[in-house]
């Protein structure tokens, strides 16, 4: 059954590229950050540590300007073959999504300056405006690390719900981010 007609029930291309520059943003920083640890001190552990934080402020400044161009652009409308209870599931769901990618590099930004590092975007750098303190930056990594695990974990149910929709339903949801 196909559920998607016309490009009205699909996003707006703008609205295509937040999602998809995000969503390999928030990849590569959580795969970079993952090997990274992994590796001794050197120059390829402090490129992906540096990269991380920048991916991470990348997804924060897009995060601000994909919630401004959500605001005035209306999304598609769900599949006529949702029920209720899951649509609502589905908004709650992206609006769990929301919160997290703004969550997770606003304390990675905090844990940053804690530590007195810099967010390096190449041309320029923001330098931390506080003391560096790593004793006081302990809590805000437990943090980080813990938010981030939780939007992982959402990203996946987001992507199992739309491979299920996608081959199961056959509603043909992909289609609408495609």
């Amino acid at each position: 059954m196909t559920d998607i007609h016309t490009n009205t029930d699909r996003y707006d291309a703008v609205a295509r590229i937040f999602h998809w520059s995000m969503a390999l943003l928030i990849a590569y920083a959580a795969a970079s950050i993952l090997i990274a640890e992994e590796l001794p001190r050197g120059d390829l552990r402090s490129f992906l540590s540096t990269t991380h934080r920048t991916a991470g402020a990348i997804v924060l400044v897009l995060f601000t300007a994909r919630v401004v161009w959500r605001l005035f652009h209306k999304p598609p409308p769900l599949p006529s073959t949702m029920t209720p209870l899951q649509q609502k599931m589905a908004h709650f769901g992206h609006l769990g999504l929301y919160g997290l990618m703004a969550l997770v590099p606003i304390v990675g930004v905090a844990l940053t300056f804690r530590r007195g590092g810099t967010i390096d975007f190449g041309l320029f750098q923001i330098a931390s405006p506080l003391v560096a303190d790593r004793a006081a930056s302990k809590p805000i990594k437990e943090i980080h690390e813990l938010v981030a695990y939780a939007l992982f974990a959402l990203v996946g149910v987001h992507v199992a719900a739309a491979l299920w929709h996608q081959f199961v339903v056959r509603d043909n949801i992909l289609e609408r981010m495609r």
